[in-house]
């Protein structure tokens, strides 16, 4: 919408929808003005400390979790009080969306409001985890705690003793250390690999890990055009074609079967949504295939 602009001299005449437009525009500066106030007012106590708000519904206690969702102040709406500090928006963590950008409050905080917490460094906080897991990342739907596991975006220095959510002293941001892990692999499946650290025994659970995007069945399996894939296995296929080619039977080399278990070791790092799910939950760890494994095909008689 246009509006006139007055000339000195002019008698005003305020038309209802120019007058309404100024209204608006005042009020949005004032509440962003608003934001920016409640920000410079607050400080962080140390460096790796950052101001974030509580979107959920919930009051939560010092060292509860927050799943990272956003920012305070946009840019767009003012750059240098952005620039300023470092302000985010927190809400009930899930592994779907905050594995690895998770906060810990350091201090309590009200639904809708404001607090200190830390992205990295030294923190406490509950942790539920067994005695052999190394890492811990957010629990689903669960602010009140970290979840145990062999990857993650925490690593535990110390905890309590014990099963459940106990204190713990965790290392926040450790993927800036590596976060590489080990596996050994049990069983192929389509999409995914069947796990265990070689540390644990045949009665622990398992771990599955996303295979890399070109080993895996939905990929191509199915018809296209005149092309149709066909798996026998997670570890073979074969390749038919309409238009009068020969077959093709190809597997994945070097083969992840040596004849005994464990089938294979790999390398395999906590990369949040790899498009792989197991019985409705979502794989984070990815293979990341330093063996150069691929299709290649089986040249029989020879």
């Amino acid at each position: 919408m246009t509006f006139r602009r007055a000339q000195p001299g002019d008698q005003l005449s305020i038309p209802a929808a120019a007058w309404n437009a100024c209204l608006d525009a005042a009020e949005a500066n004032i509440a962003n003005q608003g934001q920016v106030a409640v920000v410079r007012g607050l400080r962080t106590g140390a460096a790796d400390e950052v101001l974030i708000k509580n979107t959920t519904e919930t009051d939560l206690d010092r060292f509860a979790v927050l799943g990272i969702s956003g920012i305070m102040i946009d840019p767009a709406d003012n750059e240098q009080a952005f620039k300023n500090q470092i302000a985010l928006t927190g809400t009930t963590p899930t592994t779907a969306d905050h594995l690895g950008k998770f906060a810990v409050l350091q201090e309590p905080c009200g639904a809708g409001k404001i607090a200190r917490a830390k992205l990295d460094g030294l923190t406490v906080c509950k942790v539920d985890a067994t005695d052999t897991d190394v890492f811990a990342d957010v629990s689903d739907s669960d602010a009140t705690m970290l979840k145990g596991a062999s990857a993650g975006a925490a690593c535990i220095l110390w905890r309590q003793s014990g099963t459940g959510a106990q204190w713990a002293v965790v290392r926040l941001a450790n993927k800036a250390a590596g976060g590489a892990t080990v596996y050994e692999v049990y069983s192929v499946e389509a999409d995914h690999l069947v796990c265990r650290l070689p540390s644990e025994s045949g009665s622990d659970p398992v771990t599955y890990v996303a295979k890399p995007w070109s080993l895996r069945r939905s990929l191509d399996e199915g018809t296209t055009g005149t092309i149709t894939v066909i798996y026998t296995n997670g570890k073979e296929k074969t390749v038919e074609d309409s238009a009068g080619y020969p077959d093709e039977v190809l597997r994945i080399t070097p083969s992840y079967n040596n004849g005994t278990f464990p089938l294979a070791y790999i390398l395999a790092m906590e990369v949040g949504d790899t498009g792989v799910t197991v019985d409705g939950e979502p794989v984070t760890l990815l293979d990341l295939n330093i063996d150069g494994r691929q299709w290649a095909e089986v040249l029989y008689g020879t």
